[in-house]
């Protein structure tokens, strides 16, 4: 039954590269919407890699000898350099994977991300497979070992056709890869089930969390090797199978394979857990900046509003000081006496009053406040921001960036004489994406330690896909903010 042979190789290889892709999606956006045909292909792009170098394996004579040597039976450790060929096949794959996404600019962060998931499989791969194995072998394969001797002492009793007996033979090998095959994929499928349920509900992990994440799957992989190694081995010429020859491995090896795969969904499971805790306190922080920003936006009402209603109080008795006064004549010194009163009382309206436009209430008040403070402090201040409603981007949001930047470099020039005061604000939208760029006079030089206020402006960048940055120059500060419309 070699044909039987052929289709359960094309479907177990087919499923090992269909359930790579698997993983190989989570490099994806949750957010990211492809259609069928795209997906197919990406799908084709780790599946037919896998088919070619497995048929060579395979069905090509000479690959099969230079790999193998005349028979395979006599050393299982032959199997070792084609199984670390397969995962840089698969290694391969996923790298075309990327790198046909066009995001060449973090190609080095998702090679690392890939080289990840490709040692996740192949650990998964060996340790199910071992533990697939082990209870088969203990259980079905004994089964069918009582079903070999009945069919050959059939033949020894003349009842059973040497033909017929090895038709048998083959059906019943053929039965028993086929249900240990299917078993085998059901269990790879529902490990890696719980790989990308985990992962998906937080993110691929990066930098240090990758080693992390590696050393669970490296020492899971290399335990798999050591068992496939000793399996097979050759003694005078005889082939040893060291499961028959310790039966208590049937037993020992499935359960020590089974905590290697608990150990890997372990290590998952609790950076994901980190993860969302460090993710939840993070949006705690902001929503706490944002109370903040809010208290101070109706602090700046409040004492609006409070000055209009003192005007509006006061009005009559102005009305009535100005009538008394013209009423003295022309004299200069109660012109000057009106042109003084006059004066307070434009100082007094324009503490009443917003002096910057932006388009949006929220971060009027706050560049209108800021502004005010800067002209108390004999700060130059150059402002250029409007609000990029368009990109629809949360005015709060952009208040924590904006007020943390602003107190950042107000604090900063409070530290030098005032005739080097100077901040330079500008705001600006390019396509979809709106760029933020504050530069002030500053003492020092070096990168500065990001405090909390910085770490708050970053979590807002990152909510909106965006990114932050700043440079200390030797006379001068200068932060750049950008963040992508939804």
């Amino acid at each position: 039954m070699r044909w039987w042979d052929i289709v359960t190789d094309l479907v177990f290889d087919g499923a090992l590269g269909f359930l790579f892709f698997r993983l190989l999606d989570l490099l994806e956006p949750a957010d990211c919407k492809r259609g069928k045909r795209q997906r197919w292909k990406k799908a084709a792009a780790c599946i037919l890699p896998l088919y070619l170098w497995q048929g060579l394996l395979g069905y090509c004579q000479p690959v099969r000898i230079f790999f193998y040597g005349n028979d395979v039976l006599l050393d299982s450790s032959s199997t070792i350099v084609t199984s670390g060929i397969t995962l840089l096949v698969f290694f391969g794959s996923g790298c075309f994977f990327c790198w046909r996404k066009g995001v060449a600019s973090s190609f080095g962060v998702q090679a690392g991300q890939v080289l990840y998931l490709t040692l996740l499989f192949g650990a998964l791969i060996e340790n199910v497979r071992l533990g697939v194995y082990g209870l088969t072998g203990g259980l079905t394969g004994r089964l069918f070992k009582g079903i070999i001797q009945c069919l050959c002492d059939e033949v020894n009793e003349g009842v059973l056709a040497l033909d017929a007996f090895q038709g048998w033979v083959a059906f019943v090998q053929a039965v028993w890869n086929t249900l240990y095959v299917a078993f085998y994929l059901g269990c790879l499928a529902l490990a890696v089930h719980w790989c990308r349920k985990i992962h998906r509900a937080q993110r691929l992990p990066k930098g240090w969390e990758l080693l992390y994440l590696t050393i669970p799957s490296l020492i899971s992989l290399c335990f798999g090797i050591l068992v496939r190694s000793v399996m097979l081995i050759t003694r005078e010429g005889e082939p040893h199978f060291i499961f028959e020859e310790r039966q208590g491995l049937y037993l020992l090896t499935p359960l020590t394979c089974a905590l290697c795969v608990g150990m890997i969904l372990g290590s998952i499971q609790i950076w994901s857990r980190i993860v969302r805790e460090e993710r939840e306190m993070s949006e705690l922080l902001i929503y706490q900046s944002r109370v903040q920003d809010m208290e101070q936006y109706v602090g700046d009402l409040e004492r609006m509003q409070d000055g209009l209603k003192g005007m509006k109080h006061d009005m009559k008795n102005y009305m009535a000081d100005i009538q008394a006064l013209l009423n003295l004549g022309e004299d200069a010194a109660v012109q000057k006496e009106l042109a003084g009163y006059l004066k307070g009382m434009e100082r007094t309206l324009e503490e009443c009053e917003i002096h910057y436009r932006t388009g949006n209430p929220v971060t009027d008040v706050l560049l209108s406040r800021h502004m005010q403070q800067a002209r108390e402090l004999g700060i130059a201040a150059d402002w250029s921001f409007y609000f990029p409603g368009e990109l629809k981007i949360d005015p709060f949001d952009m208040s924590i960036i904006l007020n943390n930047g602003l107190n950042n470099a107000l604090e900063s020039c409070r530290r030098l004489p005032e005739k080097q005061r100077w901040i330079r604000l500008n705001g600006r939208n390019q396509g979809a994406v709106f760029l933020l760029e504050i530069k002030n006079a500053a003492a020092g030089s070096g990168q500065p330690e990001p405090g909390q206020g910085m770490k708050n402006m970053m979590r807002c960048a990152r909510k909106y896909r965006g990114h932050m940055e700043w440079e200390q120059e030797e006379a001068a500060f200068r932060l750049t903010v950008m963040l992508q419309g939804r």
